[in-house]
This record gives structure tokens, sequence and C-alpha cells, in this order.
């Protein structure tokens, strides 16, 4: 049950972060500008799952209130990288909760895909970077 429950958070945290085009991620965390971030991530949801403009506010709504409480966590956590990771993630599950509440059932099972889909895409990134680092600290021992 544990584990499930983990697996999820890992999921609901790497979309959160995945879904966002490079260049809005580096916006968020030079000067964050809410408009525009939730602006993209609206604009991506509404052409994957087809969101009524009725959805497209709610989960607007969702969206800049969840961004708002974790910039506040941030800012509370600042010296403690885990605690702001941990609060992160909490904030994240309740986030997609209730962007799953305002789905259909179709819409949820697009949206959970996807969840799933940018889980593996991140998993592959990170044993990329571990096959990486290990290479690179074998060639520097063999120097």
């Amino acid at each position: 049950m544990k584990s499930k429950t983990l697996r999820w958070r890992v999921i609901l945290l790497s979309w959160f972060l995945l879904i966002l085009p490079a260049n809005a991620l580096t916006q968020v965390r030079q000067i964050f500008n809410i408009d525009e971030f939730t602006g993209v991530r609206i604009d991506s949801l509404k052409q994957w799952l087809n969101l009524t403009n009725g959805q497209a506010a709610k989960i607007d709504t969702i969206l800049r209130t969840h961004v708002a409480l974790m910039m506040k966590e941030r800012e509370a956590k600042k010296d403690d990288r885990k605690e702001i990771h941990k609060a992160m993630q909490a904030q994240t599950e309740k986030m997609h909760q209730e962007i799953l509440a305002v789905l259909t059932l179709e819409q949820k099972l697009k949206y959970r895909e996807i969840l799933m889909m940018r889980q593996t895409e991140t998993e592959q990134k990170k044993k990329e970077k571990q096959k990486a680092k290990k290479k690179e600290k074998i060639d520097s021992q063999e120097q």
C-alpha cells in the first residue's frame, strides 16, 4: 500500500514538472509568472483531454491555488530541501486529485495515462543520467 502511494506521488510530481516546456520551467525558476505558467498547462490539458471551457476554468483555479500554496511552502522551508520536496509532493497529489474530480471518466483515464507516460520518461532520463555519471567516473579514474 505504501509503495503504491509513493509511486503515485512520484508520478504526480514528475507530471507536474515534466508537462512544462523547458522555457516555461526556466521562467518559473527565474521570474515566476503565474499567468504564463497556468496558461501553458491549461493549453496542454485542453489539447490532450478535450476540456470544456468550464473544466478549463475550474482547473485553472485549481492550478493557481496550488501553485500559490507551493510557493508559500517553498519560501517557508527554503533551508530544508527534503521538507520542500515532501511539501511539493503532498501539494501536487492534492492538486491532481482535485483535477481528477473535474474530469469525465474518459478524461480521467487519459489523464492517468499521461501521468504514467511522464513517470516512464522521468525514470528513463534518471537511468540515462546515472549511466552518464558512471561513465564519467570511470573515464576520470582511467586518466
